[in-house]
């Protein structure tokens, strides 16, 4: 690396020699400092306390000679990296370099969680799905092993596999979808898999990120080579206290650099503090000014990032804030298009790759690759996401509704989790719906779980999102054409609006580009199934242990019909055992029907009669206990029962609430009927008795 020429810049006078009280330049001298403030690294130490040589220094103002000195490329690495809130990427962008070039060195933050628990695997072939199993039970039954251990097992018995020796699907994928809540442990995952330290690092060699050193030293060398290029000097201190106040770095920083390079603040501005919000509030008003003219031009990315790390990218002083400042970190790649995996990324890391969205997304747009769409920053702005967001910028409405069908894309995912009414609800009703079903670990592990704990709205719109992303990673072909459909045949007003603009279902939508899957539309079909016979649902709960099944508790806010579909499409299993009780219950049923009728001491059928009024039924609805015992009761009656005296079943006492009872049974009361017709001298004893 290339050292930039020590001292002044050529053309200006060299600056007064410090420790001359007499200098004419000098403006002031900072006060000693308190043991809180750190000291400067090793490589400038100079054996003195920090106060004690602080003390014996003079400080020059900003636009003085002294703000005009080139500082060493080397020691401005180390120092710059010595700052708690350094950024190099933001640097990066401030200092102007060339979107594409910092790209190639984040390389390492384009990660897919699918390819590396699919390289994990095919690294582990021939493996025992027992085992695994097991090892997952044993050692993490704290967390969510328990649960994966379980689906690895169904997996195994529903394919009928106890062994892998080859990644051939569907087997594969299943696998693979079934690991992936456990993606940020896949050190700790490799171990189960029987592989090494240093295997499981090799398969991670791809999405190592450089270091901030590194990439710090980099980027300040391709700002060197840029400026040579264009025949420029060496940027001065005063310059890189400009582009640090740019980057984002925080107050404390900035007095950092200057207590180092013995600056002040410029003439009229009483503090560093002064001068970053200048900075700020210039380029603020600057991009609201430019970009009010027309909403359709191109957006500084260097502008539209300062105001980014000042807001949403920048750790806020109050703690207070802390919950919607982390949700907006996580919306923040999201809303510009990157859909990646929180889990695979520490807090430093997501902070990078923040800005890596935009960098992408600055690429695409084409041109010099430094702006950002109009559309983007509209964006943001309704999602409060960029300084003074509430504001809003004057005349940046809402997009106009949709009509036609479009792929799924990432910033949908955060509308759909805002949903005004149980977001966390819809979005995992509509996971089972598609036969996905919810995301086992309930949401991202570790620092990302807990940052809502707090507060149960923010906890809710969080959880949706987790489910709505991981609806977005099992059913890649997704098009808002599909979902619409969904959401009409469910009557989920709510996720339209969000969707699409469109407030009532009745509106026109076009249709999407493909058919839902095979898998899909069986699952909606039973979907359609539990909702209109929770007879079956109440009594399959009421025979199996399903209550305790994690894709049951998974959603304790859905009503039934809706936990077991979930339970169903989380686990192959409970789908053989929901389909043979279907069809024993039916087989039943068919049963009953061709059997010889028990008639009552006045020639009445018994199967024909309510047994809470005894009377013939004229609204027979079915009650099954189990697959082999079913009871009919007049609906009137029933209902009338259990709200006077009480949820349960009036002959067996079992549990049963008003939402359980069915619909009338047609079929059935078709018999009943024609059996009337058939036996009119029977209904003079029925009158008598009703009287």
């Amino acid at each position: 690396m290339q050292n930039i020429n020590r001292g002044a810049r050529s053309g200006t006078p060299s600056p007064t020699p410090p420790g001359s009280s007499s200098s004419p330049t000098a403006v002031t001298r900072l006060q000693r400092l308190d043991d809180s403030i750190p000291c400067f690294p090793a490589h400038q130490n100079s054996g003195q306390p920090l106060a004690t040589e602080l003390a014996q220094r003079d400080v020059y103002a900003l636009d003085t000679a002294a703000g005009a000195r080139v500082p060493d490329a080397q020691s401005l690495c180390r120092l710059l990296c010595d700052l708690d809130d350094h950024a190099p990427v933001a640097m990066g962008i401030a200092l102007g370099v060339p979107s594409h070039i910092l790209l190639q060195e984040l390389g390492a933050y384009d990660r897919d969680p699918c390819q590396l628990v699919k390289s994990l695997l095919a690294a582990s072939l021939p493996f025992s799905l027992k085992d695994v199993a097991a090892w997952l039970e044993e050692d993490m039954a704290l967390w969510d092993g328990d649960d994966v251990a379980r689906q690895i097992r169904c997996l195994a018995e529903y394919r009928g596999i106890e062994r892998l020796h080859s990644l051939e699907p569907p087997l594969c994928d299943e696998l693979v979808s079934v690991l992936l809540p456990l993606v940020a442990d896949i050190d700790w995952l490799g171990e189960g898999f029987g592989l090494s330290r240093a295997e499981v690092l090799e398969l991670q060699s791809d999405s190592v990120p450089p270091t901030r050193y590194r990439l710090t030293e980099t980027i300040i060398d391709m700002d060197m080579l840029l400026r040579r290029e264009q025949n420029k000097p060496g940027r001065t201190c005063g310059e890189w206290m400009k582009v640090m106040a740019m980057a984002g770095v925080g107050v404390s920083d900035l007095k950092h650099l200057a207590r180092h390079w013995k600056l002040a603040p410029p003439p009229g501005l009483a503090s560093w503090h002064a001068y970053a919000s200048t900075i700020v509030h210039d380029l603020q008003d600057e991009v609201r000014l430019w970009h009010q003219l027309d909403h359709s031009k191109p957006v500084s990315l260097q502008k539209v990032v300062t105001l980014l790390r000042n807001s949403v990218l920048f750790k806020p002083c109050d703690m207070r804030d802390m919950q919607a400042f982390n949700r907006d970190r996580i919306s923040l790649p999201l809303a510009v298009g990157n859909a990646s995996d929180p889990r695979l990324f520490t807090e430093r890391e997501w902070h990078t790759l923040c800005l890596y969205s935009l960098l992408e997304h600055a690429v695409s747009q084409g041109g010099d690759g430094q702006h950002i769409s109009g559309a983007l920053l509209c964006r943001l702005d309704r999602l409060r996401l960029t300084e003074g967001g509430a504001a809003g910028i004057p005349g940046c409405t809402a997009p106009a509704p949709q009509t036609h069908s479009r792929p799924l894309c990432p910033f949908d995912l955060l509308r759909l989790s805002q949903a005004a009414h149980e977001p966390e609800r819809h979005a995992l009703e509509i996971a089972a719906a598609l036969g996905v079903g919810g995301d086992i670990s309930g949401g991202w592990a570790g620092h990302w779980s807990e940052i809502w704990d707090e507060d149960r709205s923010s906890r809710t719109q969080w959880q949706a999102l987790c489910t709505w992303r991981w609806i977005y990673s099992r059913a890649p072909w997704l098009e808002t054409g599909h979902l619409v459909q969904l959401f009409r045949q469910f009557d989920r007003d709510e996720l339209m609006q969000q969707l699409t603009g469109i407030g009532s279902s009745d509106c026109e939508f076009g249709a999407a580009a493909s058919p839902f899957p095979n898998q899909v539309v069986a699952f909606m079909g039973l979907a359609k199934e539990l909702y209109h016979q929770p007879e079956l649902v109440r009594a399959f709960l009421l025979q199996s242990s399903i209550k305790q099944h994690f894709g049951y508790l998974m959603s304790p806010n859905s009503g039934n019909n809706w936990r077991v579909l979930n339970c169903l499409a989380v686990d192959p299993l409970m789908q053989k055992a929901w389909r043979r009780f279907v069809a024993a219950c039916l087989k039943n049923r068919e049963s009953a029907a061709t059997r010889k009728l028990e008639l009552n001491a006045a020639g009445c059928p018994h199967d024909y009669l309510c047994p809470i009024s005894l009377m013939y039924m004229d609204d027979p609805v079915v009650i099954i206990e189990s697959q082999s015992n079913c009871m009919y009761f007049s609906r009137r009656s029933l209902l009338r029962a259990l709200r006077e005296a009480g949820p349960f079943n009036p002959l067996t006492r079992s549990p049963l609430y008003p939402d359980e009872v069915p619909e009338v049974d047609q079929e059935y009361l078709a018999r009943i009927n024609a059996w009337r017709r058939q036996h009119p001298e029977l209904e003079e004893a029925q009158e008598e008795a009703e009287v």
